[in-house]
């Protein structure tokens, strides 16, 4: 999908993770999982060191791999190709797997972001295959990516989705 022509891409307002900060967070992650470890090795008993070992690395490795998700939202643009839309590993829509389109206004996630940059208009899909949107509990996945339109952003993705077209409402 990424080698097809670029209609249109939106760079996420989420900062990309320098070294240092993946470094620091990763430390932090992994560190209950040691400790779990370590508490296991002091007991003696070699079914509790067993068993403590285990959880320490599934407990730390979920860590790992969930803030790791989280943390690497900002690096991929969201793309509007001549075959559909990409957001790196999150997101791949075909267009004739588009059923629907709303831009919303995404104004509830400076809860989560501690700043304006969780706040503006941002993109929400309805699909026709089995997982019917890209929504999750929370609301569509693109602001929660980092995913906001300005207006010239917003003004080219309703042309590219009637181009194709997907309705698309406000």
């Amino acid at each position: 999908m990424t080698s097809a022509p670029v209609l249109l891409q939106v760079v996420s307002r989420y900062p990309k993770p320098t070294k240092v900060k993946k470094m620091i967070w990763r430390t932090f992650a992994l560190a209950p999982g040691i400790a779990f470890i370590c508490g296991g090795v002091t007991t003696g008993e070699p079914a509790i060191m067993a068993g403590m070992t285990l959880g320490g690395i599934v407990m730390g490795l979920g860590m790992l791999v969930g803030l790791d998700r989280m943390h690497s939202a900002g690096e991929y643009p969201l793309v509007f190709t001549t075959i559909g839309i990409t957001a790196g590993p999150y997101i791949n829509e075909l267009w004739t797997d588009i059923a629907s389109c709303r831009l919303i206004e995404a104004t509830d996630l400076d809860r989560f972001t501690f700043s304006k940059s969780g706040v503006g208009k941002s993109l929400q899909l309805e699909n026709k295959g089995f997982w019917r949107s890209t929504n999750g509990r929370m609301g569509s996945i693109f602001p929660l990516l980092g995913y906001f339109f300005d207006e010239k952003q917003e003004q080219a993705a309703k042309q590219i989705f009637a181009e194709f077209g997907i309705n698309c409402r406000n």
